[in-house]
This record gives C-alpha cells, sequence and structure tokens, in this order.
C-alpha cells in the first residue's frame, strides 16, 4: 500500500535546482493528477524525480516519475479496492443455494 499524505505535509522542492527532467507538473495520470515536484531520488543504479499527486478520490500520495510515465501507477489503489467489490447478493437465499449446489 503507498503512503498516504495529508496536504500540510506536501512541500514543494523548486525544480530549476534539480537538472533536466520531464516536467509532469499539471498532467493527469488515469486518476492521479500531478500537482508538483516533491524532488529527486536516488538508488545505486539509476536516479529520478518524485511527484506529489493526487488521487481523483482525494488521496495525496508521492509517486516516482518513472511510474507515472510507463502507466506502472495509475492510483492511490482505491482502483485497486473498487475492483474487489462484489455483486452484493452474498447474503440472499438464491446465492445460498448456489454455493450449495457448487
Amino acid at each position: 500500500m503507498k503512503h498516504r499524505y495529508r496536504p500540510e505535509d506536501v512541500i514543494l522542492v523548486e525544480k530549476s535546482k534539480h537538472g533536466n527532467f520531464r516536467d509532469l507538473d499539471g498532467r493527469r495520470f488515469a486518476r492521479l493528477l500531478v500537482i508538483g515536484f516533491a524532488g529527486r531520488k536516488r538508488y545505486r543504479t539509476q536516479d529520478g524525480s518524485l511527484w506529489w499527486c493526487r488521487c481523483d478520490c482525494g488521496s495525496i500520495l508521492k509517486v516516482d516519475g518513472g511510474s507515472l510515465n510507463s502507466r506502472a501507477t495509475t492510483s492511490c489503489g482505491c482502483h485497486h479496492k473498487e475492483c474487489l467489490f462484489t455483486h452484493g447478493m452474498t447474503d440472499s437465499p438464491e446465492y445460498a443455494s448456489y454455493r450449495g449446489a457448487k
């Protein structure tokens, strides 16, 4: 699960001090709207940019720019939760008969 932040936790970083990268500010990626630059991430073999994003459900999260561009991250996790929703008939007598016959 991705870490969610409160609006007061969001600290925008000045982009000009962090070199060349694709500016994603204001762009939408599925359910995520990029609201600002969060800084650079550095790993042993690669580096990249981190972005503050607001999901359509209202959550704020920090997302890797590569994940946004590759469409690997499209929401804060709320879309996955919505997909897990069942038909809502598990308490009906018809469903009990169906499960009994299975």
